[in-house]
């Protein structure tokens, strides 16, 4: 049965959404920060075990979902998931409640776990009971600003701290998103101080509820201009020091990453992270936005033995190629094209031996639609599901390449073409062999696009 629009807007405020099968729903929930608990892990693999498809999503916004749920399961999920502080409410997610901590390099992550966590809690009720575009979010890195990480370019809003004679500052940027018409944020001309951070968000905030309804905030920057944004920002903004409350420190060591294979988790394989967490890490993990998994004070007599009961359960292992791809048409409404184009391209790739061996690492992200969902344009190679011009109704995927969030420029992926579904696997050969004849030394994928786009 179709729900009415209004009837699947309350849904979705509660974390639920309907699938391309009318009588089929997904949930979705964040993690607040990305933490994971040992006991949410184990919980979270109770309910995944009853479920028809026996998995976990992982998302890019420290988010998971399960997907193929009647809507009376729906319902039993929401309860389960409440009892192990996991709410659906909010998480698909038309509230503003989307601040993501990022912990890439380590220089501020104390600070950026404060400050994420004071955020996250006390942003004024007025605005979060407002519905907000369902993507729109507030990332803060701790990663110095040479390095500039894509999480905080291409946002609503994002933070970043610098180190000042003064003490802690705080970057502004907004305006950034990826999506059908990626644009890069706007550096505000400002530095904040950590206790006046929440009223400078806020004031964005109020501006943004003022004048961009209906906007994107990154539509809202560039029409009208970053000098008269940061005007009205100004007249909304009454700086206020706050104090953060405490927080529990994040433990002091070796952060081991580990990679999740599909960004796909089963019952099985959350009991094991569960066990793990409580070994090696006290009890915690947290989520990255690349579908990976941080472990923070791993001792380094103790990472091979972690790495190994990862491993025994099929997680941890670093492939040669990291994947990411939506659900797409199978389930997805808005998908164009069904996304399980894996096989077919590792079966082409296992032809050519000679590329393979030429790589480390190269990261294929695959959306159903041009709305990119798997960020497709920071990835090496990107695949967007798209309409064949001039032939409607033929699925066709549009290829970018070189995207990246390693802090070099550009950023995003520059468009290799746009090519027939089935022909995506012999395109990518295609791509690589181009790379390699233009390679110098053992320059990466990413490293070569790089330069031959710095001279372009």
């Amino acid at each position: 049965m179709e729900l009415s629009p209004e009837a699947m807007s309350a849904h979705r405020l509660q974390g639920i959404d309907q699938q391309r099968e009318k009588d089929r729903f997904f949930v979705r929930f964040r993690l607040p920060l990305g933490r994971w608990t040992a006991e949410q892990l184990a919980g979270l693999a109770d309910v995944v075990a009853k479920t028809e498809q026996g998995k976990l999503e992982v998302l890019s916004r420290q988010s998971v979902q399960m997907q193929g749920l009647t809507r009376a399961e729906t319902e039993a999920m929401r309860e389960k998931l409440t009892a192990l502080g996991l709410s659906p409410v909010n998480s698909s997610s038309k509230s503003m409640h989307n601040v993501v901590a990022l912990y890439e390099t380590g220089h501020f992550v104390q600070e950026v776990a404060a400050l994420a966590t004071f955020l996250d809690q006390a942003i004024s009720p007025d605005v979060a009971l407002v519905i907000l575009e369902h993507k729109f979010a507030i990332p803060m890195s701790d990663a110095v600003p040479d390095a500039m990480p894509g999480a905080v370019l291409y946002h609503d809003i994002g933070l970043l701290p610098v180190a000042r004679p003064e003490g802690l500052r705080w970057q502004v940027y907004v305006g950034g998103g990826l999506g059908r018409q990626p644009q890069r944020a706007e550096l505000l001309p400002v530095e904040v101080p950590t206790a006046q951070v929440r009223s400078i968000v806020q004031a964005i905030l109020d501006l943004f509820l003022a004048v961009g309804a209906g906007k994107r905030m990154k539509a809202l920057v560039h029409s009208l201009g970053v000098a008269d944004f940061w005007a009205q920002v100004q007249e909304r903004w009454t700086p206020i020091d706050e104090l953060l409350p405490a927080v529990e420190p994040l433990p002091e060591g070796d952060v081991v990453i580990t990679d999740l294979p599909d960004a796909v988790l089963t019952a099985v394989q959350l009991r094991a992270l569960a066990m793990a967490a409580r070994r090696f890490t006290g009890g915690v993990v947290y989520l990255g936005t690349e579908r990976q998994i941080y472990w923070r004070g791993i001792l380094p007599e103790e990472k091979d033995h972690l790495l190994a009961e990862l491993a025994a359960v099929g997680l941890g292992q670093r492939g040669i190629i990291a994947w990411a791809a939506c659900p797409g048409r199978a389930s997805c409404r808005r998908g164009l094209i069904d996304t399980a184009l894996r096989g077919a391209i590792e079966a082409e790739l296992q032809q050519k031996p000679h590329l393979l061996a030429a790589f480390d690492r190269l990261r294929i992200h695959i959306s159903g639609c041009p709305s990119s969902c798997t960020r497709t344009q920071v990835a090496d190679i990107g695949l967007n599901g798209a309409v064949m011009k001039g032939k409607p109704g033929q699925p066709a995927v549009t290829i970018t390449v070189g995207g990246g969030l390693d802090g070099a420029y550009p950023v995003l992926g520059t468009r290799w073409g746009v090519v027939e579904r089935e022909a995506v696997p012999a395109a990518i050969v295609t791509i690589l062999e181009e790379w390699l004849a233009q390679r110098e030394g053992e320059e990466t994928f990413r490293q070569t696009h790089l330069r031959l786009s710095a001279t372009s």
